[in-house]
């Protein structure tokens, strides 16, 4: 009977390829560490939504931006701990992705209540801006569930 190898012994050929996502580990961790910058700015935004469109542009821009980079940061992390579960190394970097989500979900909570609290003609104009046509669906979803979402306390 053939013992298997560990995966790090394995032919790459034979392997996932994740450098579309990162070129190596060390790439991973230098995202995942702008992330927790990037959450801290994230936060700064809240209280700004509504006065201008460009500020609801930036936001939003800012927010999806982020959210992007977070995908990649998980997606990562669990490709490699499902490649090896056993890793403890890939076990740790899943846990801290996860985490980062958290994390993000924390900053963006904001995002939802404060749309819904800017005033619906001044929202309806916001959104005539050309920057804006890409979150219409997304800012209509907010909209249509207006009476089933929680203020902000």
């Amino acid at each position: 009977m053939t013992e298997l190898k560990p995966r790090e012994e394995m032919d790459p050929r034979f392997c996932w390829d994740y450098s579309d996502l990162f070129i190596n580990d060390d790439a991973f961790e230098a995202s995942l560490n702008e992330l927790e910058n990037d959450f801290a700015l994230l936060t700064e935004l809240k209280g700004t939504l509504g006065e201008s469109a460009a500020s609801l542009l930036n936001a939003l821009n800012k927010v999806f931006e982020t959210g992007e980079k977070l995908e990649r940061v998980y997606a990562y992390a669990m490709l490699k701990k499902s490649s090896d579960g056993g890793n403890p190394k890939f076990q740790k970097m899943e846990s801290r992705s996860i985490s980062a989500y958290v994390k993000y979900q924390t900053a963006v909570a904001f995002l939802e209540p404060e749309i819904l609290s800017i005033d619906a003609e001044r929202l309806e104009s916001f959104m005539q801006s050309e920057g804006l046509k890409p979150y219409a669906f997304f800012v209509e979803n907010i909209l249509r569930a207006k009476e089933h979402t929680l203020d902000e306390k």
